[in-house]
């Protein structure tokens, strides 16, 4: 297991060097934030499924925690800042971005980096509070690998 930690951290190392040789910074100076996660949470609770409010923009930071795949051109990221979280629905169709920069951006982007994302707010089809980015910087990439979540484990020591 060591050995797995030590070549992701060394892999990680070697995607920031490929990043700098191509004159890209991967660590932005400033992102300004318009409104923390728990803010966010509060503010759009309310709306209905399936709404977004497309004249609204908001500006969030947080750390990945989790990242799904829909297609190549719709991603599922749970963003964490403060303790709570948002969903994140990275779109092709709304992003910056054209769809082979898409791809490649979000292929770079992995658990625990932490992000900075503008973008309209609403709800899934599902229900669930999200944000739909426009604009989506990694201000800080995690060098190593994130632990996976633990379901309600209780480890218990026998002898003592």
């Amino acid at each position: 297991m060591c050995f797995l930690l030590q070549q992701y951290y060394e892999n990680r190392l070697k995607t920031l060097d490929v990043l700098k040789a191509g004159g890209a910074n991967p660590y932005p100076h400033k992102f300004l934030a318009s409104i923390s996660v728990p803010g966010y949470i509060e503010k759009y609770k309310g709306l209905n499924e399936g709404e977004k409010l497309a004249d609204v923009t908001e500006c969030l930071a947080g750390r990945i925690m989790n990242k799904r795949t829909s297609s190549s051109k719709l991603l599922f990221y749970d963003l964490y800042g403060d303790g709570v979280k948002v969903q994140v629905m990275a779109d092709a169709r709304t992003s910056e971005l054209e769809d082979t920069e898409f791809s490649s951006f979000h292929s770079g982007v992995k658990r625990g980096d932490i992000v900075g994302i503008c973008g309209i707010p609403g709800k899934s089809n599902r229900g669930e509070l999200s944000v739909f980015p426009r604009k989506f910087v990694v201000l800080s990439p995690c060098l190593h690998m994130m632990p996976r979540q633990v379901r309600s484990r209780i480890c218990l020591k026998v002898g003592s």
